[in-house]
């Protein structure tokens, strides 16, 4: 634990020494755990190392903007860049506008941006000597500041006076222009004179003589104070990266732990969720779970039994037909549709009409029994036998009985239309229900066979 707050001590300091605001190492821990008092230091951090990455560094244009954009501004600013840098978290971008929440997701995108765009690299490559050719911060520019006002030609002149200032401002940079080579062949003069002068006294490897920068300071200690109180910054600072090269490791395992805690807040989200919308929407009870599998477990017993019987029946069959004649078969064929329409007819005049009516009086010409003049060997077919018997009594009713029947057969008709809509109507529901139980298979009852 005090390594881990080492380190993040040592990371505060490498991001202030290279220019970003000065905050607490306890920012970092309290992201960890999703604070919210961290929210907004991370924010700025991240809009802060933004900058560092587009200019490479961080100056009071930085520090000014932070300070003078709103909330909402800075923070479509962050994501806006982030996403193009190529840091698509969807929890990243869906964060409040205001700043209300989400230290953690800014604590995993600060690691992102870190490790993406080699900042601490980019610190290193800057690190250099104060003591070189051109340092502009240790000389006085006098000049720079009281630098004279810009040239600029006056609004609201004829055409001849516009032309005459712009001679003139022609002129002026002319001459500028000519003061500028003047300055530059002097100062290579000097310099000239200052490397004889100081030959064979060098401070610089490779070198023979003594800079313009160096005869400087040894001329001005005070200059040379300001030197030394920035090497010894550099030297710090160098120190730092150094340091942070060696404990580095231990941050990222530590920004894995991180990663661990959104990972573990992710699932317990997703959990809760599916309960809610679980007990929200299906409302199942405590023991809904055993009832459904006791149901299932009766609806496959009930299914094997009744495969077992039409097997059996099937078998049946077969050995039957196998036995009778194809005359016998045929007139078995024939009573079976007409005891399958009489009772069907006997079915649709109980439930289908709307009030209770007698079966019609043709319908009982098939059971008036008399005496067949031909004996027969099956049991089964007297009913079509004594059927063949009145027929052949029916002389001079024969074509009321057609009529009959064919008024009867369009009434079947009508009745089996209405028995297929119903056991289809009846299927979509068996489908509806089983679908709402899982692990089910629903196989339909099987239907009769029709003989044509």
């Amino acid at each position: 634990m005090a390594q881990i707050r080492d380190t993040i001590e040592l990371l505060t300091n490498v991001l202030r020494e290279n220019g970003a605001s000065k905050f607490k190492a306890e920012v970092f821990r309290q992201a960890k755990f999703n604070s919210i008092e961290a929210v907004r230091p991370m924010w700025k951090l991240l809009f802060e190392l933004i900058y560092y990455c587009m200019y490479g560094k961080i100056d009071d244009v930085a520090v000014t903007a932070a300070r003078e954009l709103t909330t909402e501004e800075m923070v479509v600013y962050v994501k806006r860049e982030l996403q193009q840098r190529g840091f698509h978290s969807k929890r990243f971008a869906t964060l409040p506008n205001d700043m209300s929440e989400g230290s953690r997701e800014l604590l995993l995108a600060f690691g992102w941006l870190f490790c993406k765009e080699n900042i601490l690299e980019k610190f290193m490559n800057q690190c250099s000597s104060p003591i070189e050719e051109g340092a502009a911060e240790l000389y006085h520019d006098d000049y720079r500041a009281s630098s004279a006002r810009p040239l600029s030609v006056k609004h609201g002149s004829s055409a001849g006076e516009k032309v005459q200032q712009l001679l003139l401002l022609n002129g002026k940079l002319r001459m500028n222009l000519r003061s500028l080579f003047a300055l530059q062949a002097q100062k290579y003069r000097k310099m000239h004179k200052i490397h004889e002068a100081t030959k064979g006294v060098h401070l610089t490897p490779n070198k023979d003589h003594l800079s313009v920068l160096e005869v400087q300071l040894l001329k001005d200690p005070e200059l040379l104070k300001k030197v030394l109180y920035l090497l010894e910054k550099d030297n710090t600072r160098l120190q730092n990266l150094l340091k942070w090269q060696d404990k580095e490791e231990v941050f990222w395992r530590w920004m894995e732990t991180v990663l661990d805690l959104k990972v573990k807040s992710v699932m317990e989200e997703h959990i809760g969720d599916q309960k809610m919308s679980t007990h929200s929407v299906y409302n199942i009870p405590p023991d809904g779970v055993a009832q459904m599998l006791e149901a299932r477990k009766d609806l496959q017993t009930t299914i094997l039994k009744y495969e077992t019987m039409v097997e059996e029946l099937e078998h049946l069959w077969e050995t039957k037909r196998s036995s009778i004649s194809e005359r016998e078969l045929d007139s078995l064929i024939a009573s079976l549709d007409l005891e399958i329409s009489l009772q069907k007819a006997k079915l649709s005049l109980g439930s289908c009409s709307p009030a209770p009516s007698r079966v019609p009086h043709c319908l009982d010409l098939a059971y008036v029994t008399k005496p067949a003049n031909k004996p027969s060997n099956l049991g089964r077919f007297q009913t079509e036998n004594r059927h063949e018997a009145l027929l052949e009594e029916m002389d001079g009713k024969s074509r009321d009985v057609l009529g009959k029947i064919a008024s009867l057969e369009e009434h079947m008709n009508r009745l089996e239309s209405c028995i297929s809509s119903q056991q289809a109507q009846g299927k979509a529901r068996l489908e509806k229900i089983a679908s709402t139980l899982p692990d089910l298979i629903c196989i339909p009852p099987l239907g009769h066979r029709e003989y044509v």
